[in-house]
């Protein structure tokens, strides 16, 4: 029976292969060059043995390695596995592209694969709703969840049709760690010393009962801070013993600068309160010579409006009456020679010989437009001419004669009428297969029904554009009607022109005469004009002469008004000067808010030496409450010094309450000390605990490893006779926490109780590591026996100078720990991978196959030339777009030389 496990992996539109089919077999080599996909193909197995896509290890985060894996929504990757009852059961992935937002289902159905199903005979990928008819046609398909495929791969699954069964755990909830050594099989060439380390701690935490990692922060730091305070406060009630005394010196000196500061604090209000009313009075006092000011600002506003009025209309008079002398001067000097009879009979005369030319110019036409006419007409009797003489020659003639009127006049609404009125000469139309026009135009002419032009994807309403018998082909008879028509409006055009020419010289000379008629009248008006001002000059002189005089008498007056204001705006100054220094005096006795006395102060006698002034009264004022505050803030200082020393030990609703409870505190010192020593050694006693059972659980690890090391102990491996796993206590970090344990409680810790400096080591600890992490207390040992004999022990695998030692080594030990985890006698095949395979020597590739076998494991080596290792050689090839194909039926089988020799015989 075929071993149960993975069988065949196929990608489809997947990743960087447009096709790839690998049969896993008892050993796999993929062969091409870098960046060709054969890690990310591996890489893929994650997705058949890992239920969670966030549990995963690929080289970018999740939501890019689908959109590479799962770019379209053909993109599928399969897995055939052959089941532990001898079933072939197919899981598959498929991804649904950009509109699905690059989601990912899974599925499974019973049978093996068939590329059939998934690509049809032309090689294209058929449709997933395709696929799913064609495979539930006759075998049994279902959609799966993560935790259903987890649940199939251990034999748990429900539905028996897709029950695998190809990892077979004694423990199915031990499937993480499971995982966990399966990745690190997938990336044995990364596989690090750490991740050795780790890996131990992994596989080996479910066979220790402490804790691997314990957080000394959370558990000690209440604590630790409790001792500190506690401490603190013990140290400086020490020092409040010392300062008691002062404290009530201070007190009194307080008590006595009290007294006068209430009889000195109401001489300043009062003070200030009186100065303050004199101050408004004299602002108010102040504002209203402003307004005053500010009154005779607006009437001079108003007198000011009103002289610059009355300049204005002296302007405007004065401008009036030297236009007028202008035009009159003007007009006496245009008529000196003016005869006024002689133009009358002028005039007469002129308007006699306009009115004869308007007479006979009523019937007269326009020339211009009469040219414009006969030049069209023309041109149409010499095309018109031109069609007749080449009647024979035309298109359209030559085409009805073939094709019919009809014809011709529906391909007259289709094609340019001005088509068939071309000549068939050089220059012109030049027919060379008319029998394939004919054709052609036959054929459009078919497209023509009822009326309609019907041609792919449009209708065209032939009728709609020209009628039919608009565009028939003229024929010679109607030429010749059209030429002698033309010629005969030809000569009456000729005729209109030349008497509209003589009409254009008559409204010429008409013009001319109606300018001189109109320049005539002109003249008289003005000298009509000039006639009544002459009787106005010496009137016009007066007012001239009165203009000039209101003129300076306005001047003179706003010249006064402009002086006062000056006067005024002095005045503003002087007045605002007055309310700004007010302002800033009422300023000053607004910011004296000396600290009024506490009420509970007795009111002392004022002294009548004390000054008057509010400002010089705040001053004394503010000196005699410095020295109260100096007093207080000693006594402020000592108390507030004894408060932060012990916060909770000093209560009090008044000084005097605070005193007595600083000399209670001090009496009770003692009793606090012993509290505090008891405190301290609880706290040593639970960390001595704690680093205990950290050591018990780095020797549990110690015995998995000692276990672990006499399984692999007899493997040989290329030039190896022996190996073994160390576990080796880090001293350099577990010192510190060993010397506590075994101090127990006679040594460092049982002393440091009753000194001050325990509480000091406490806090180096916890600052040191605040999470005390098993992984940081040991490294793993190899020790590696050659064949020579010779015992070599390495820290670091990445120092043994073979390197298909150093992978054989890593692959053993994930091997071990994963048949560890398998039932007894519970056949299976699990891939592993190793790239860049050609840096492994030959000889070291084979020794590692056979393990890998005999253990049941498949190993996949891939590198960019093959090795004559594995079973089976698969060629990665490249597309000349970049994609990847790995075609089954290029799959080269390898046999060994012996085996070939003995065929060939």
């Amino acid at each position: 029976m075929l071993t149960p496990g993975p069988k065949r992996i196929i990608l489809i539109r997947a990743g960087r292969y447009d096709y790839a089919e690998v049969v896993l077999g008892q050993s796999v080599h993929l062969v091409g060059q870098n960046n060709a996909g054969k890690t990310s193909l591996i890489a893929t197995l994650q997705m058949l043995y890992v239920a969670g896509f966030n549990e995963m290890s690929f080289s970018r985060a999740w939501d890019e390695t689908r959109r590479y894996y799962f770019r379209l929504d053909t993109s599928t990757i399969l897995f055939e596995t052959i089941t532990s009852d001898g079933r072939f059961v197919t899981v598959g992935l498929r991804g649904k592209g950009q509109l699905g937002a690059f989601q990912v289902d899974r599925f499974a159905f019973e049978g093996a694969y068939r590329k059939e199903d998934f690509v049809d005979e032309q090689h294209c990928v058929r449709p997933f709703d395709d696929v799913k008819k064609r495979i539930v046609a006759d075998r049994f398909f279902k959609d799966l969840e993560p935790n259903e495929i987890r649940s199939a791969l251990v034999g748990e699954l429900g539905v028996r049709q897709l029950n695998m069964g190809i990892v077979p755990l004694r423990d199915v909830g031990r499937y993480s760690d499971f995982v966990y050594l399966f990745k690190n099989l997938l990336r044995l060439n990364d596989l690090s010393q750490k991740d050795i380390k780790e890996t131990f701690l992994t596989v080996y935490r479910h066979g220790i009962r402490n804790a691997i990692e314990v957080d000394l922060y959370r558990e000690y730091s209440d604590t630790y801070s409790a001792l500190m305070v506690e401490k603190e406060k013990l140290a400086n009630l020490r020092h409040v013993a010392l300062i008691a005394n002062r404290l009530k010196a201070e007190q009194e000196k307080r008590i006595r600068a009290s007294r006068d500061l209430p009889a000195l604090y109401a001489a300043v209000v009062g003070a200030k309160a009186r100065q303050l009313n004199a101050l408004h009075v004299g602002i108010e006092r102040d504002r209203k010579r402003l307004l005053d000011v500010e009154a005779a600002a607006h009437a001079a506003k108003d007198e000011w409006q009103r002289l610059d009025n009355e300049n204005d209309g002296i302007i405007r008079s004065g401008m009036e009456l030297e236009k007028w002398f202008e035009e009159f001067e003007g007009d006496a000097a245009a008529l000196k020679d003016y005869l006024p009879d002689i133009e009358a009979a002028r005039r007469n005369h002129l308007e006699k010989e306009i009115n004869t030319l308007i007479a006979s110019l009523v019937t007269a036409g326009d020339p211009v437009e009469i040219e414009a006419r006969l030049g069209r007409m023309q041109k149409k009797l010499a095309s018109t001419s031109e069609r007749r003489d080449k009647h024979a020659r035309l298109l359209g003639t030559r085409l009805q004669e073939q094709l019919g009127p009809d014809v011709m006049s529906d391909l007259g609404r289709i094609f340019h009428p001005e088509l068939l009125l071309l000549p068939l000469e050089e220059g012109g139309v030049t027919l060379s297969d008319e029998q394939a026009l004919l054709s052609l135009l036959r054929r459009i002419h078919g497209k023509v029904a009822d009326g309609r032009l019907v041609i792919d994807g449009v209708s065209i309403p032939l009728d709609q554009i020209a009628s039919r018998e608009s565009m028939r082909v003229a024929d010679l008879a109607t030429l010749n009607e059209e030429v002698v028509e033309l010629k005969r409006d030809v000569g009456k055009l000729e005729q209109d022109l030349a008497t509209a020419k003589d009409m254009a010289a008559a409204e010429a000379k008409r013009d001319s005469l109606n300018a001189d008629l109109q320049a005539s009248e002109a003249l008289h008006k003005r000298f009509l004009r000039h006639a009544d001002a002459a009787k106005e000059v010496s009137e016009k002189r007066k007012s001239q002469d009165a203009q000039k005089k209101a003129k300076g008498t306005n001047a003179a007056a706003r010249k006064h008004l402009e002086l006062q204001g000056v006067v005024r705006e002095r005045q503003k100054t002087t007045v605002n000067g007055d309310i700004r220094t007010k302002n800033d005096q009422l300023l000053k006795l607004d910011n004296l808010r000396p600290v009024p006395p506490k009420p509970s102060w007795p009111m002392g006698t004022p002294d009548p030496e004390w000054p008057e002034d509010a400002m010089d009264l705040h001053s004394l004022y503010t000196q005699t409450y410095a020295a109260y505050s100096q007093s207080e803030a000693e006594v402020l200082r000592i108390l507030s010094e004894a408060e932060l020393l012990n916060p909770d030990g000093f209560a009090g609703g008044s000084d005097d309450e605070k005193i007595d409870a600083i000399i209670e505190a001090v009496d009770s010192l003692g009793e606090r000390e012993k509290a505090y020593r008891d405190h301290l050694g609880n706290v040593i006693k639970g960390m001595r605990a704690t680093f205990q059972r950290m050591f018990e659980a780095l020797d549990s690890l110690t015995e998995s490893a000692e276990r672990f090391s006499r399984t692999i102990g007899n493997v040989a491996i290329s030039n190896l006779r022996d190996l073994s796993v160390k576990i080796v206590e880090n001293t350099e970090v577990t010192r510190n926490y060993r010397s506590v344990v075994d101090a127990g409680g006679a040594d460092l810790f049982s002393d440091l109780t009753a000194t001050e400096g325990a509480i000091n080591e406490i806090n180096k600890t916890i600052q040191r590591a605040p999470v005390l992490r098993l992984a940081d207390w040991f490294g793993v040992q190899f020790v590696v026996k050659t064949a020579d004999g010779v015992d070599t022990v390495y820290n670091d695998l990445s120092k043994i100078e073979s390197n298909g030692t150093t992978m054989a080594i890593k692959a053993l030990v994930n091997i071990v720990l994963i048949q560890a985890m398998i039932r007894d006698r519970r056949p299976f095949i699990l891939p592993f991978y190793i790239d860049e395979a050609n840096q492994i020597d030959e000889a070291n590739l084979r020794e590692i196959v056979a393990l890998a076998n005999e253990k049941g494991f498949c190993p996949i080596f891939a590198s960019t030339v093959p090795v004559a290792a594995a079973e089976s050689i698969y060629i990665v090839r490249t597309t000349p777009d970049s994609r990847a194909i790995i075609d089954p039926k290029s799959r080269i089988q390898r046999k060994a030389k012996e085996l070939a020799r003995e065929g060939a015989a």
